[in-house]
């Protein structure tokens, strides 16, 4: 789940305030808090930047515990990392073909599957 919620309580600010800062209806909103519908990454993007935090700070960290690591040059990343570097260069990444071979070899599905099981919020 996501923490929105918890940074707009945390703000002293309403739904529909920030409703209106993401540009969406009051019931996108309420949705988005509830975890009935994934947030799209430029939403994402617009939520972080308006209360300073880094898309990977939206995500809740109780199940860190969870969440594996991939491990590369002796440097460990978490997999809400991972989604986040990826959210952030979502454009770049799109012309990167050996990142899309990549995505192509795993399965896509098998990605989104993975962060559905971890009640993390992708866009399909």
């Amino acid at each position: 789940m996501l923490k929105i919620k918890e940074l707009r309580v945390k703000n002293k600010e309403s739904q529909k305030e920030l409703s209106f800062i993401v540009d969406v209806s009051l019931r996108t909103i309420q949705n988005y808090e509830s975890g009935k519908v994934s947030v799209p990454n430029d939403k994402l993007k617009i939520i972080a930047e308006h209360y300073n935090v880094s898309v990977a700070n939206l995500f809740d960290d109780t199940k860190k515990t969870k969440i594996p690591t991939l491990k590369k040059d002796n440097v460990i990343f978490t997999i809400k990392e991972v989604l986040t570097y990826i959210i952030d260069n979502e454009e770049e990444l799109k012309q990167d073909k050996q990142f899309l071979r990549y995505i192509n070899e795993i399965g896509r599905e098998a990605i989104f599957k993975y962060f559905k099981d971890n009640d993390m919020i992708l866009k399909k």
